[in-house]
């Protein structure tokens, strides 16, 4: 792309961006973030690919506002006060569900080699300048999302000990229930 097709598709995403804090976006990306990403960070649909989707769009708007040189169109700090814890807890639970293959674990809708790819989305955050957690070793409990982390030297579990679905949407759910994965060093 020539550096005009890239100045006029930033202009237009300020632009738009521009609209939506006049429109009240704000207040509506918080209360939609409260509603969709748990507590311990996880995102409210059951598929880890699909929090890794959700979080790179909490990333995106958190970049877009680094981009435009401030916050918001006002200089508010609201964005990334916001934003950032949000994106903090989201990485956090993506690096505790990691295989050691680096991928999604395959529960939900998740593939081999999906994209974004946790790994991309860790450098994202840190080009960003938000921290990542280290994975740790240990149990890990994810009361809110229904998972069970266990980590160690040459063991890795993810048991998904919840209900099917998000709670919203009832009729679209992953036979996920009790299932987990296990791997013994690099092998599942």
């Amino acid at each position: 792309m020539t550096p005009c097709g890239r100045r006029a598709i930033k202009n237009f995403v300020l632009e738009e961006l521009d609209l939506l804090v006049d429109c009240g976006a704000q207040s509506l990306a918080s209360r939609e973030l409260r509603r969709h990403v748990r507590p311990d960070g996880g995102h409210v649909e059951p598929s880890i690919y699909y929090h890794g989707i959700a979080l790179e769009d909490v990333l995106d708007l958190l970049n877009f506002g680094a981009v435009r040189g401030s916050a918001a169109p006002d200089g508010d700090a609201a964005w990334p006060a916001l934003l950032r814890p949000v994106a903090e807890r989201m990485l956090g639970y993506l690096q505790f569900v990691r295989p050691p293959g680096g991928g999604y674990p395959l529960h939900g809708d998740a593939a081999v080699d999906a994209e974004p790819s946790p790994q991309a989305l860790v450098d994202y955050a840190v080009r960003l300048g938000i921290d990542v957690p280290a994975q740790g070793d240990g149990l890990r409990h994810l009361a809110d999302s229904g998972m069970l982390v266990w980590r160690s030297a040459g063991e890795y579990l993810l048991a998904d000990v919840t209900g099917v679905g998000a709670p919203h949407v009832p009729g679209h759910g992953h036979c996920d229930s009790l299932s987990f994965e296990w791997y013994v060093g690099d092998l599942p």
